[in-house]
């Protein structure tokens, strides 16, 4: 909790309170096959100003989130393995009535990513792999603002493959490209957009 004061008084208008309540738990397994990494966010922040009364214009808002994240890799066989991400977030914004505890939700936005990697290990510090990835993002009015038309949407999917190469000196280079199907809202027709990453890693 924080409380944020300008000393001018021609910006005083922006004097608020910050309070953020966060509950955040994870779960870890890990076994000879499995990896598993899973972490669970439910996140609440609340700006209230404090001469909203007095500034037309200037309102109190909170954004509230729940999400939930996960990465897992399973082992296949001697060189193959499966390394799976998740992350799914629901997230609210509304104008907020601190007095009552209150608020009018205004918008919100629920966003889904999958992707799913085969690798395979060969025996000379190098591996490969093979998935695809798919991405969801819908956003609209809720509430008393329901009414208003504008909402917004995108769905991308795309195959993705990934090369890692580690050399003796402690250097590793990763490829990773995907070539992306996207389309919103106002597309007919998907939109074929590639990608392409070059990372690279320098052990000193």
């Amino acid at each position: 909790m924080s409380h944020y004061v300008y000393i001018y008084s021609l910006k005083s208008a922006n004097n608020h309170w910050y309070r953020s309540f966060r509950f955040g738990p994870s779960v870890y397994i890990r076994t000879k096959r499995l990896s598993m990494n899973t972490h669970f966010e439910v996140l609440a922040n609340y700006y209230a100003y404090d001469f909203e009364d007095l500034s037309p214009g200037i309102d109190s808002y909170s954004i509230r989130y729940i999400s939930c994240e996960d990465s897992s890799s399973i082992v296949l066989g001697r060189n193959l393995s499966l390394q799976t991400k998740v992350k799914i977030r629901y997230y609210e914004q509304g104008m907020l009535f601190w007095g009552e505890f209150a608020e009018s939700p205004q918008n919100s936005s629920n966003e889904n990513f999958f992707k799913a990697i085969i690798f395979y290990n060969t025996d000379d510090d190098m591996s490969f792999g093979f998935g695809a990835r798919y991405f969801l993002i819908n956003q609209k009015n809720i509430g008393l603002y329901s009414m208003n038309s504008s909402a917004y949407y995108q769905i991308s999917y795309a195959p993705e493959t990934i090369l890692n190469i580690n050399f003796d000196s402690g250097i590793s280079i990763e490829f990773r490209g995907w070539y992306e199907f996207q389309k919103t809202k106002n597309d007919k027709n998907f939109r074929e957009i590639p990608n392409l990453l070059l990372l690279t890693r320098i052990n000193i």
